[in-house]
């Protein structure tokens, strides 16, 4: 995502002449952006709860800031409606630290706040670093009042929470509410751009009151392996009922659970698994049926098979729940939590015949 600047010179004192000349002007030495031993994932500073009508913000241990559903949302119903709090044009191929950092220092005082309040993720920050030690390498070296740091931390917050825009392609942008919700490859939310620059996002089924509002950072018609490599880049590890289905089925070699229920051996729920990866990529990317029709087709999957894949994902999930000898573990709470988003999922297909076979 990240580009070479424009020729300018500008305000922070970074003047860069062309693509691969820049005389940098630096305040603090370069040798913090290389230290090994870096900080933990940063905390930001205590989130004051944040309430409004469809949604609410708030701290929960061990995820960060977290959106939950306040009221029960229909598909399709829009939550969130925001303008960005930073959005770059896209001329070129890249946008560098320097770019984000300026553009962030031209927004007013409590724009700026808002934004450094964003969580960022470690490997995002090193990978700035690393970024700005490539683009200052060799350079003259003058007293300024840049922080490098900064450049990288600001860098940092953006690529952790940028989205792409959808209606104008050639911008991104971070937002103060939306940038916080969580991953899920079996999310419930998915953005939509508009022409004046704001976004919203859009229940792509229905959602519980109580429930966490999600939305997929990565595509999901990858392996496991594949999704969690790329969330890595976020510092974490996704356990949505996916993840912990197809996790489960990869190291349970002749899985068989129940022999009087047709489809719930190995090569039937790696089938399962196969579908649901097709399901959230590609058909549950839009609320309106007759699309997600024509997107089923397309990706060569019926959409009367749904409900009933849907049906040996909680069969699955119960039977692995079984498992969990103690109730009140982390493991069998979040299997708890997962069975009830599988139920939220069946309940929002029961209520159309084009999910099921008569």
């Amino acid at each position: 995502m990240d580009r070479i600047a424009r020729a300018s010179i500008m305000k922070s004192g970074i003047q860069h002449l062309n693509d691969t000349a820049i005389l940098l002007c630096v305040f603090e030495s370069k040798k913090k952006l290389r230290q090994k031993n870096l900080e933990p994932e940063n905390t930001p500073k205590p989130f004051a709860p944040k309430v409004t009508a469809s949604y609410e913000l708030h701290d929960l241990p061990g995820y960060g800031i977290v959106a939950f559903a306040t009221q029960d949302i229909a598909r399709g119903t829009r939550v969130m409606d925001e303008f960005p709090l930073l959005s770059i044009e896209v001329k070129k191929k890249f946008t560098t630290p320097f770019d984000i950092w300026n553009r962030l220092n031209d927004e007013p005082a409590d724009r700026q706040e808002s934004f450094r309040a964003l969580f960022r993720s470690n490997k995002k920050l090193d990978k700035a670093r690393r970024e700005i030690t490539r683009l200052t390498e060799g350079l003259e070296v003058k007293e300024s009042s840049i922080d490098l740091e900064d450049v990288a931390l600001v860098a940092a917050i953006w690529h952790t929470n940028v989205f792409w825009s959808m209606a104008q392609h050639f911008k991104s942008a971070v937002y103060e509410d939306q940038s916080r919700l969580n991953h899920m490859c079996m999310f419930n939310t998915m953005q939509i751009s508009m022409p004046d620059g704001s976004q919203h996002m859009l229940a792509m089924r229905d959602i519980k009151e109580g429930e966490q509002l999600t939305c997929p950072y990565i595509e999901t018609r990858g392996s496991y392996q594949d999704r969690q490599g790329y969330l890595e880049h976020w510092g974490f590890t996704c356990t949505c009922p996916l993840c912990e289905m197809e996790l489960y089925v990869d190291k349970t070699p002749n899985l068989k659970i129940e022999e009087t229920v047709p489809g719930l051996d190995q090569q039937g729920l790696t089938d399962m698994i196969v579908f649901m990866r097709i399901w959230f990529d590609a058909i549950q990317v839009d609320a309106d049926e007759d699309w997600r029709k024509r997107a089923a087709e397309k990706n060569g999957i019926e959409l009367k098979d749904v409900g009933l894949m849907f049906e040996k994902a909680f069969l699955l999930l119960e039977h692995m729940s079984k498992e969990e000898k103690d109730s009140s573990s982390a493991a069998a709470k979040l299997m708890e939590v997962n069975k009830t988003t599988m139920k939220n999922i069946l309940a929002d297909l029961k209520k159309s015949p084009v999910y099921w076979r008569e």
